[in-house]
């Protein structure tokens, strides 16, 4: 139905390396709506570009289980399980499906610096009743 694909980095705390992780998945088969703008501020211009994804519930994840973000943050804190993905405010989303791992050296500065189309996921609508179950992710 939808064309679209995207890669999700789903950030989790990791206690023994005191700092976030992030899990990759890749999702196909959803709706990318940008729009393009940017604000006037005292000190110049800044970019305002934002949208909406849709992702449907049926997405196609790798074989991958969508659980709800808390539930996210608790099997991966017990173990790096990379069989899950999540949806939650913070997240980072990419335009395209992209090798780039984040971790190390690979900061979310460089993911920036190296692809178009990198926004954070700034809302989570959560519509899975109806014709078509879905949410709808607001990015920044």
């Amino acid at each position: 139905m939808f064309e679209d694909e995207i890669t999700i980095f789903n950030k989790t705390y990791n206690s023994r390396l005191k700092d976030d992780v992030y899990n990759k998945t890749y999702l196909s088969g959803v709706n990318v709506d940008l729009k393009k703008a940017v604000n006037v501020i005292k000190s110049g211009l800044q970019d305002a570009d934002s949208g909406t994804i849709i992702i449907p519930e049926e997405v196609d994840s790798r074989n991958k289980e969508y659980v709800k973000p808390k539930q996210f943050q608790n099997l991966c804190t017990k173990s790096n399980n990379k069989r899950v993905w999540t949806l939650q405010v913070g997240d980072i989303i990419v335009l395209d499906l992209i090798s780039y791992d984040i971790g190390g050296k690979n900061t979310i500065v460089k993911l920036r610096q190296q692809y178009d189309d990198v926004y954070e996921i700034t809302s989570v609508d959560t519509k899975l009743k109806g014709g078509l179950p879905h949410w709808e992710v607001g990015v920044k």
